[in-house]
């Protein structure tokens, strides 16, 4: 889990915000609305700084899959 993370996080920052977990999914074909894509980070985003660290990128990526599948019914 850790090297897909360090892969999205273009920036090395140790974070991944909004632009580089959207463009990560476009990447492997996944186009999720931006408002669901701000609301997934909001609902990962437990440190409320609008962005994600590793732990909650681990716990977020259920609700990657779930807004996927349901976006692309």
């Amino acid at each position: 889990m850790r090297r897909v993370y360090v892969q999205i996080d273009d920036d090395n920052s140790g974070f991944i915000d909004l632009q580089e977990l959207n463009k990560a999914l476009q990447l492997v074909g996944i186009r999720i609305p931006g408002y669901e894509l701000r609301d997934l980070v909001e609902a990962a985003d437990r440190e409320r700084d609008d962005k994600i660290d590793l732990e909650e990128f681990k716990d977020v990526r259920i609700q990657i899959y779930f807004v996927c599948y349901f976006c692309n019914l």
